[in-house]
């Protein structure tokens, strides 16, 4: 003797015993339907929207998988209209026995029975839709926000602080001139090479700087024998010309001018230079006597 299988034994039952009871029910909730005024073939819609949406409800509720809150509604749905379906059976068996006379309250309630099972199909479609057969939850998963490919991109270069030289090493626009930035701080050479006083006579030798250039002229002359013009005033004064001016300036009194009386004189005749810068000249022109 063959094994039973049990299981299919089971299926098959269940599937013959709500087939029958279906047709069943579908024959009553039809002539239920007719006898409140559809007519032949659409009085077969009041079964539908009972029966089936019985049948589908059901299969939602007892499918793993499907959202938590579909198969919650499904479980609801199947009590309601299975409850339903009873009732409108025993109502229309008792309209076709003739024990209940159909009025305005009955055709009312029965008339309203499709279209709300429609909105209850559709809602139920939708909750099931949402997760399909994903997680028994109704949330949904949360991605973890993308790390960005590109990192942080440093500057490129950092500040560096930049300290201007001074004006005698460069040779700077004589806007830095007469800027107030400069001041003479530095140790600088006395006036005179024999007293604290200005007024005492200073020795001087050429500047070496100055050697290449020469001033042909006939309005000064040096002991050395080399004569110098005197550059025009209102322009920058290259340092060999500011070394020519100063040795002139300092020489055209007898005794020699002190550094004071010179700086005096070149303000008076307009130039411009630097502190720093005029001090600079007068200590390569004006060598202290040994």
């Amino acid at each position: 003797m063959r094994n039973i299988n049990t299981r299919g034994v089971l299926v098959t039952g269940a599937a013959i015993v709500a087939t029958v009871a279906m047709a069943a029910s579908a024959d009553t909730l039809a002539t239920l339907g007719g006898a409140v005024g559809w007519g032949r073939e659409m009085k077969w819609s009041l079964p539908v929207s009972v029966d089936v949406l019985a049948l589908v409800s059901g299969l939602v509720w007892l499918t793993a998988g499907l959202p938590e809150a579909a198969r919650k509604l499904g479980c609801w749905l199947t009590l309601v209209t299975v409850g339903g379906s009873m009732v409108l059976n025993a109502i229309g068996h008792l309209v076709s026995t003739n024990h209940i006379v159909v009025g305005p309250p009955l055709v009312i309630a029965v008339s309203a029975v499709p279209p709300l099972a429609a909105a209850l199909a559709v809602h139920l479609a939708a909750m099931t839709a949402q997760g399909g057969r994903g997680p028994k939850t109704d949330t949904a998963p949360v991605s973890t926000p993308a790390v960005p490919d590109t990192a942080p991109v440093a500057t490129d270069t950092a500040r560096v602080p930049v300290r201007v030289p001074a004006d005698t090493a460069t040779g700077t626009d004589d806007t830095t001139d007469t800027a107030g930035a400069e001041t003479d701080t530095a140790p600088l050479p006395s006036d005179t090479a024999t007293g604290p006083a200005d007024t005492l006579p200073v020795p001087f030798s050429a500047p070496a700087d100055t050697e290449p250039e020469a001033y042909d002229t006939d309005d000064t002359e040096t002991d050395t024998g080399r004569s110098h013009v005197m550059p025009n005033a209102g322009g920058r004064l290259s340092d060999a010309e500011l070394d020519a001016v100063v040795v002139l300036l300092a020489r055209e009194t007898d005794p020699p001018r002190s550094y004071r009386e010179m700086e005096a004189r070149f303000r008076e005749l307009g130039y411009t230079a630097s502190a720093a810068r005029l001090r600079a000249a007068w200590g390569r022109v004006a060598a202290p006597a040994n």
